[in-house]
């Protein structure tokens, strides 16, 4: 569709790029990581861009902004139940009671494997644990970042404040700077239970984008 949208916009001669998020670690390895989805870093690479299109930049300026997130942005996500299908009303996949789904798509797309059931304290600990493996196989220097965790449409609010949790304590465990911390119902898929981790390791162009003022549905920041 996106494809589709860009051609009719070529076609009547205007200039098009694309960003393909590729943020779930889960969906294929480091030396592919191109052909991962795109799931709540979205968000992100959404505010980074407007932010800098509302600037004023060039498109080739905006691009740039876009792409540098994009290859920043890491995330990783559990569903505890599949989401219901608009057509029938019925899971859009067969999860087991006792099991938990990794690397779900955001349009209600099975995960790429499972795992049995665990807490939160410790299941959260091993997210996190696996997306700093990316960074370091990515070489990408963890100082100061930004944290999302998203809320997947059947969370509760209280499940979603002790995720939150348990997020902070264990990075803080590990000697990483939170510098900016949301939690909430970002990227939503249908009514999906469970919850992702994303992370975005922060400069100065990329902070100053995040702390721009915005007004949307899904995410809302007052500077």
């Amino acid at each position: 569709n996106f494809d589709f949208a860009a051609e009719e916009l070529e076609n009547e001669g205007k200039k098009v790029v694309q960003i393909r998020v590729h943020d779930d670690i889960a969906s294929a390895p480091v030396d592919r990581i191109e052909a991962r989805r795109g799931t709540a870093g979205d968000i992100f690479v959404f505010k980074c861009v407007s932010a800098a299109a509302d600037r004023s930049l060039s498109l080739e300026e905006v691009l740039r902004v876009g792409e540098k997130v994009n290859a920043r942005v890491r995330s990783i996500g559990v569903a505890l139940g599949a989401a219901s299908s608009i057509d029938t009303g019925e899971p859009m996949f067969d999860l087991p009671i006792g099991s938990i789904e990794i690397g779900m798509g955001l349009h209600g797309e099975m995960g790429v494997s499972r795992a049995d059931f665990e807490p939160a304290e410790t299941l959260v600990p091993k997210m996190i644990e696996l997306l700093m493996q990316d960074y370091f196989a990515t070489q990408t220097p963890l100082e100061r970042m930004a944290v999302m965790v998203n809320a997947l449409g059947g969370t509760t609010v209280l499940e979603l404040l002790a995720v939150t949790g348990h997020v902070r304590r264990t990075l803080g465990s590990k000697g990483l700077q939170i510098d900016r911390l949301v939690a909430g119902e970002f990227a939503t898929s249908l009514d999906m239970a469970g919850f992702s981790i994303t992370m975005l390791p922060l400069d100065e162009e990329i902070e100053s984008l995040l702390d721009a003022s915005c007004d949307s549905y899904c995410f809302t920041h007052r500077s």
